[in-house]
């Protein structure tokens, strides 16, 4: 799994906690500058196909939820709304830093939203989460995974 040198994958195996599915549960954690710790259960899309697609289609999104949209190397990024039902906050991430964060209300648009440098990874969660967490530019992201049965710490 690529993702910068800043970011850890981190393997928490809990005993008797409430069960994943098979093969577990990655999860971000993004530690703001204030101190405060927010999670999110992420869905990783590191593939053409699965970034291609994105939340397209869904129409619900739980609040501790989201898409990790990993690239391979820094690049400016391009995101749209095309065919997406909910409302999002895009966080752009470079080197395991928030870079920017841009809230789109526009679904199913084809407007597009750019990354203004390069990033090696985008975190879309719902619209106005992260203004309503505090989370802002130079709050730092970990990627961590959690092996089934497990219960995100």
């Amino acid at each position: 799994m690529r993702w910068g040198l800043a970011i850890l994958l981190t393997i928490i195996v809990g005993a008797g906690l409430a069960a994943e599915p098979e093969g577990g549960q990655d999860y971000v954690v993004i530690e703001t500058q204030a101190g405060q710790e927010h999670r999110f259960r992420v869905e990783l899309a590191q593939d053409y196909e699965t970034q291609r697609r994105g939340l397209m289609f869904r129409d619900q999104l739980a609040d501790d939820q989201g898409m990790l949209f990993i690239f391979d190397e820094l690049d400016y990024v391009h995101f749209w709304m095309r065919n997406t039902l909910i409302p999002l906050d895009m966080i752009f991430i470079r080197n395991g830093t928030i870079d920017q964060i841009e809230t789109r209300r526009d679904t199913q648009s084809d407007r597009p939203t750019s990354s203004l440098q390069p990033v090696d990874s985008v975190l879309e969660i719902n619209a106005g989460r992260a203004a309503a967490l505090g989370l802002g530019r130079g709050d730092r992201v970990l990627l961590k995974h959690c092996e089934a049965p497990c219960l995100m710490p």
